[in-house]
């Protein structure tokens, strides 16, 4: 090993910062969504707390930890016993992984999901259609209970842009909750790709853009770079 790779190597397990947050090391772990919350309930489990406190030592394992997939409401819920983020037996349940991971030292994001159109009429509330932008189907395969056999998604209804404030607060409100159930950070991920100034959006209250799934991979400027910015700037 050369002088630059003992650096590169230094580097890589030094501490570092990210905004208020100190973090011990830098590889970090994308979410993994493994399907393990007790039901029914969706709640997270000492089960779920020990696999995360298996990888939070910064120096064996992630300096951060950013959580599996947390569905901020029932009508964003897509899979069977996938964790929820907006309850209070929700909320304690976390508390177990949050502080598991904070006794061997590291630090847990809580990413905040909504599934959107890819979901089925079984997690829906009352059997209703999911929601999404579109009313096109996205012809892609889910599980909804614990046989875990995947069936083809349902067909969604579009969105109204006067229920835009109400998915708003299905975001906003489980990011206080898990700021109460211990987490250090939210992740937030595909509401960026319609909203690139998502973080003033949530600061004034104002409304999200809603997406375009067919833009989504390929392509040029159209879904990519072409979402306006009500922040001003580019």
């Amino acid at each position: 090993m050369g002088t630059g790779d003992v650096s590169s190597a230094a580097s890589l397990f030094s501490p570092v910062g990210v905004g208020p947050l100190r973090v011990a090391s830098r590889p970090w772990m994308a979410p993994l969504t493994r399907g393990r919350a007790s039901m029914p309930g969706h709640v997270p489990n000492a089960l779920n707390a020990l696999s995360y406190a298996q990888r939070g030592h910064p120096a064996r394992g992630a300096g951060l930890i950013i959580a599996q997939a947390a569905c901020v409401s029932e009508e964003g819920r897509g899979y069977d016993a996938t964790a929820g983020i907006h309850t209070p037996e929700q909320v304690r349940g976390w508390k177990q992984l949050t502080d598991a991971v904070h006794a061997q030292g590291g630090r847990i994001a809580c990413q905040l999901w909504h599934v959107g159109r890819v979901s089925h009429t079984s997690p829906q509330p009352g059997g209703g259609q999911p929601v999404g932008p579109t009313s096109v189907p996205s012809r892609s395969r889910t599980y909804v209970d614990a046989s875990m056999e995947r069936v083809p998604t349902s067909v969604p209804r579009a969105l109204g842009a006067d229920e835009i404030p109400a998915i708003v607060e299905q975001f906003a409100h489980p990011a206080r909750c898990a700021k109460e159930a211990g987490f250090d950070a939210v992740a937030l991920g595909r509401a960026f790709i319609s909203n690139p100034d998502l973080a003033h959006r949530f600061r004034h209250g104002l409304p999200l853009s809603p997406w375009d799934s067919a833009t989504f991979s390929g392509g040029g400027a159209a879904g990519y770079t072409s979402y306006p910015s009500l922040a001003g700037g580019r």
